[in-house]
């Protein structure tokens, strides 16, 4: 079917309620979402009798069946920034179900439709881009949809006829590439499929722009969910290893914005023939596609040019091979006065420019060579000379002379372009008698600095350096000489550096690279030599200029900036050798050599990585968290997603790990990534225990969070009677319930540590709230009852630890000629209450009491203010006070459970209080 062009907007239910629980399935998460189920099971409640006259017979037509609730499932891949927040904002109606990023999320899917088929729609949110989507390590595009239609069809033959799949992936079905997706889709699963055009998530929306035929489903994620979302869907993932063009990584880059990601569809090696990879946002490049350590993506830059240049933003490499990049500096064009320095050559390999962050992970950095171009030497008089070129390697490359000047022909003349691996000396006029004070190219030997012959007053130019990789040799570009001639008296010029250089990587001024688990070798750079020094003619001055000094080398990485490693990377076999320093001649200064450095830049910033993480674990929460809080890591269920924030975002080298028994022992988090501040971790919880969890590195961890979880299973006790305290019984007796005074305190016994809330006679209003201690006792003070009888019920708050149906209330009598008796009602456990009526002794006291029989035989009744002795009368049949009977059950009826409970056990019915009969009152009972 044609996709059509109408779009789907995202609308959001009406009311949204937050789940109460979240359940594991195998290494996938679900949220079960659905609203209750209807709370009258006729088989858990008890039966009131029913007192009402028979109902007419209706004999109209039978109204239509109510509709029947949309099953809709959404899948959320593991590793979208901040699932946690798109999970939430779903709509409750809706199952989640989050995909584990380290597996065929295909089938993940799959296997769970199988078990809950019938759905009217599924909705996907994950990574893609024009054409293609990302479910977990499995890549989809049109030309890969018939390599999974197994379980392709299988989650079409859940879907009920006519069931709709939303994916929400950054332009997954823009242009003619995701038009022609979104209809193959369509076809093998048989389903209404829509996708985005454009931009899902940050700086763009979460409308569906394309689909094909008739979309019945609106959108699962609620506003607040939808603009709160910080990040794109975005993600580019590279089809092509050729250099440049469609599907290729240049192309991608180019074609990403900040924050993406980007990914291959399989593991590849990417020839360079263009020049470098240039990178000037945040973004993530991928390569580890399996998620198992090890690079699956080579960029061979074949010394054609350097591989990646870094020059903005944050950037995260991860599994990628960086290998056979070439950079190689100039020589120093001449200058009358203090010499030019030569052009430096810094990061074959990686280049990170000023203010620009980069975490490489799990990395190769290899055979890749620089070479530093040569300086100019002080010039003099009418005569200026030029530093040599440095060097290229295997073949290739090599930097360009610098030119020179010559009074006699009053011009520069450039020197010749460096070429098939070596640079060229500075341009010497035609004249061969300069061509020895010119610097000499670099190659796959050191370039020679310029010597001048018989001329004492000014100084030579120094060598360049010479480094040895693992196939060949390269040069660095020498320094020229300085030449006195004609000059004024008194005046002395300096001779300029020679160029530095760094084979592997070069972190800038104000640069930082993090570094785990990577391999630096075999790279290799040469410095280029320093100019020589400039004195005066003038014998009667004994002073002199100061040569150049060679350029610094450094064969694996040359810090500017800041560099952080660990013990999980490796240096091995780098070299790198300095350039020679000029020299001064008679009354000069020579110039300094540069050391030879193998894996850092000698004089350099160099810092290691913390040897504790000081990022921590702030916060988590169970998925499920059934207890009084919510928060108290108390539960009924055993499957569960705990769900954490840290202090800060992980750096390259953290990771998250979790303890079940106080500590005993750790295991890594299900997801957690470097860059973020959240984690999670699924789990089957077992007994009780002490739950950690802390943030280690190879040299230790944080301080751990702590909290104590327990998972219980079992159904509560009966609760055990209500009791008036001692103090606030003001009645003839101190156990006959009967009190004046308003706010009495009352006492009862329930589960060990249960909160529990005392209601009044109507089910509903709240006297108030008490915590059982560690033997299960408690007590409260009522708020201020009023004059009569009130019949009291302890409950559970509305969200219990354990739910269960209240426990029947023990009715009291009607009014008789007895004085009033004790009041009964229940503790913790959740028991609803038949309110019963009872004497009032006098305004303000309170007396409810369970029923008493009728007295066999006369008895003296105490005077009560508020009663007389009731007149004999034939007795009735005994039947339960008109306040007696509980309720029926409704959604706010005590008599009934709360939403959703584990475990529904019957009520007892209430015991009924016998009316009032000719015989004499009872005593007080007590309880």
């Amino acid at each position: 079917m044609k996709p059509s062009a109408k779009t789907i907007q995202s609308r959001t239910p009406k009311a949204f309620k937050p789940r109460r629980s979240m359940h594991a399935l195998e290494s996938r998460i679900v949220f079960d979402g659905a609203a209750a189920t209807a709370l009258a099971d006729p088989s858990l409640q008890a039966e009131p009798v029913d007192h009402s006259a028979p109902a007419a017979v209706d004999l109209a037509v039978p109204a239509p069946a109510p509709a029947q609730p949309r099953s809709e499932v959404v899948f959320i891949e593991s590793n979208l920034p901040d699932w946690q927040s798109l999970a939430a904002g779903v709509s409750p109606a809706a199952q989640v179900v989050v995909l584990d990023a380290q597996k065929d999320g295909l089938q993940q899917m799959a296997d769970y439709l199988a078990d809950h088929s019938g759905v009217d729609a599924v909705h996907v949110l994950t990574h893609g881009w024009v054409g293609d989507l990302w479910l977990g390590t499995t890549y989809l595009s049109k030309d890969t949809l018939a390599d999974h239609a197994d379980a392709l069809k299988a989650i079409g033959r859940s879907l009920k006829a006519g069931g709709d799949i939303l994916v929400y992936s950054c332009n997954a079905g823009a242009g003619e590439q995701g038009a022609a997706f979104v209809s193959a889709l369509s076809a093998i699963t048989g389903a209404d499929v829509a996708a985005s055009t454009d931009r899902t998530g940050r700086n763009g929306d979460w409308d569906l722009e394309i689909s094909t035929g008739a979309i019945e489903t609106a959108g699962v994620l609620s506003r607040t969910a939808m603009d709160g979302y910080d990040y794109s869907l975005a993600t580019f993932t590279v089809t092509s290893n050729a250099d440049s063009g469609v599907g290729t990584l240049r192309n991608q880059i180019a074609a990403a914005s900040t924050g993406d990601t980007i990914t291959f569809n399989a593991g590849m090696t990417i020839s360079l023939s263009s020049g470098q990879l240039g990178i000037n946002k945040s973004l993530t490049i991928d390569g580890d596609l399996n998620n198992d350590g090890t690079a699956d993506v080579i960029l061979d830059a074949n010394y054609n040019s350097r591989v990646l240049s870094v020059t903005s933003g944050t950037v995260n490499l991860d599994g990628l091979v960086i290998k056979r990049g070439l950079v190689y500096g100039n020589g120093a064009n001449a200058i009358q006065g203090t010499g030019n320095p030569g052009v430096s050559a810094l990061g074959g390999g990686l280049l990170i420019g000023t203010g620009a962050t980069v975490t490489i992970m799990n990395s190769t950095i290899t055979q890749n060579a620089a070479a530093g171009g040569g300086a100019s030497g002080a010039g003099g008089g009418g005569t200026w000379l030029g530093g040599g070129g440095g060097g290229g390697y295997s073949g290739k490359g090599g930097g360009t002379g610098g030119s020179s000047y010559y009074s006699g022909t009053a011009n520069f003349t450039p020197a010749s372009a460096g070429g098939a691996g070596v640079g060229s000396s500075g341009s010497t006029h035609g004249y061969g008698s300069w061509n020895t004070y010119v610097g000499g190219g670099g190659s796959t030997s050191a370039g020679t600095g310029g010597v001048l012959s018989g001329i004492n007053l000014a100084g030579n130019g120094g060598a360049g350096g010479m480094a040895s990789g693992a196939t060949s040799t390269i040069g660095g570009g020498g320094g020229s000489a300085g030449y006195t001639y004609l000059s004024a008296p008194g005046v002395a010029y300096n001779g300029g550096a020679g160029g530095a250089a760094a084979g592997g990587v070069y972190v800038a001024s104000g640069a930082k690279l993090y570094m785990a688990s990577t391999t630096v070798s075999n790279n290799i750079a040469a410095g280029g030599g320093g100019g020589g020094a400039r004195l005066d003619t003038d014998s009667r001055v004994n002073s002199g200029g100061i040569a150049g000094a060679g350029g610094s080398a450094a064969g694996g990485i040359l810090v500017k900036g800041s560099l952080y490693y660990n013990a999980t990377d490796t240096f091995s076999s780098n070299d790198g050798v300095g350039g020679s320093g000029g020299t001064g001649k008679t009354n000069g200064v020579a110039g300094t050599g540069s050391p030879d450095v193998g894996n850092f830049g000698a004089t350099l910033i160099v810092s290691t990585w913390s040897p504790v993480p000081t990022t921590a674990v702030s916060g988590a929460s169970l998925s499920a968290d059934t207890g009084t809080s919510g928060s108290d890591f108390i539960t009924n269920t055993a499957a569960q997603t705990i769900n954490g924030t840290l202090s800060a975002n992980l750096v390259a080298g953290e990771s998250v790990q979790v303890s079940y028994d106080d500590g005993g022992t750790w295991a890594n988090a299900t997801t957690f990534q470097v860059g973020f501040n959240t984690w999670s971790a699924t789990t089957t919880l077992s007994g009780s225990s002490t739950f950690r969890a802390r943030v280690t590195n190879v040299y230790g961890s944080s301080a751990a969070y702590t909290h104590t979880y327990a998972l219980d299973t079992t159904a509560p006790t009966a609760p055990a009677a209500l009791s008036l305290a001692a103090a606030s019984d003001s009645g003839a007796l101190n156990n006959d319930r009967i009190t004046n005074i308003t706010t009495p305190v009352i006492t009862g016994s329930a589960e060990a540590n249960a909160t529990v809330t005392l209601y009044d006679t109507d089910g509903t209003t709240v006297l108030g709230n008490a915590t059982a201690n560690g033997a299960g006792s408690w007590s409260l003070t009522s708020a201020a009852l009023g004059a009569g009888t009130h019949t009291l019920t302890a409950k559970p708050p509305p969200r219990p630890r354990r739910r269960s149906r209240p426990s029947p209330p023990i009715p009291a009598p009607r009014a008789t000629a007895s004085p009033a008796t004790t009041p009964s009602s229940s503790p913790a456990a959740p028991k609803p209450t038949a309110p019963s009526p009872s004497p009032v002794p006098a305004p303000g006291c309170w007396a409810p009491s369970p029923p008493t029989a009728p007295a066999t035989g006369p008895t003296t009744t105490p005077a009560l203010p508020s009663s007389a002795a009731a007149t004999p009368s034939p007795p009735p049949p005994p039947t339960p006070p008109a306040m007696s009977a509980p309720p029926r059950p409704t959604s706010q009826s005590p008599s009934i459970p709360p939403p959703r409970p584990r475990r529904r056990s019957r009520p007892s019915p209430p015991i009924p209080a016998p009316r009032a009969t000719a015989s004499p009152a009872t005593t007080p009972s007590s309880s």
